[in-house]
């Protein structure tokens, strides 16, 4: 592997690290009661971190021609509708179910980020159907 692989390699561990603090730290502001402006802030850094990491890693993919490019972006898009969705859990009131999905994705994040750089351990969706698919909130 090249030194510019390892480096890529270390910068979405990082990136993969903050974003699973984000994770733990919005699970922790709904279990203890936290007021609706810090969850709120919380989700929403959250939802951004989500995008600009993964723009992040599909231009390091695109950089080094990933097999698989065009697989991994619908995978992508799937989890950042999942954590989007984290939002209208909340907006509805349906903690619960917010908590539900939230506890899935670090879950899922957890797996494939100690797997390497990704998804060796399975896909979002994969990961979903074995445990029973997140819920979604009403539209």
């Amino acid at each position: 592997m090249s030194d510019q692989g390892q480096e890529d390699r270390e910068v979405m561990a990082g990136e993969h690290r903050v974003q699973l603090g984000l994770f733990r730290a919005f699970a922790q502001a709904i279990r203890s009661d936290a007021g609706d402006a810090e969850k709120a802030e919380i989700l929403d850094n959250l939802i951004d971190y989500t995008e600009l990491h993964f723009n992040s890693e599909q231009l390091l993919m695109r950089l080094h021609a990933y097999p698989g490019f065009d697989t991994h972006v619908a995978e992508h898009e799937g989890l950042m509708a999942d954590v989007k969705n984290l939002r209208r859990l909340i907006d509805a009131g349906d903690e619960a179910a917010g908590l539900e999905l939230v506890d899935q994705l670090e879950t899922w994040l957890v797996d494939t980020s100690t797997a390497t750089t990704r998804p060796s351990s399975g896909s979002w969706n994969e990961h979903k159907r074995l445990a029973g698919t997140a819920r979604r909130a009403p539209r």
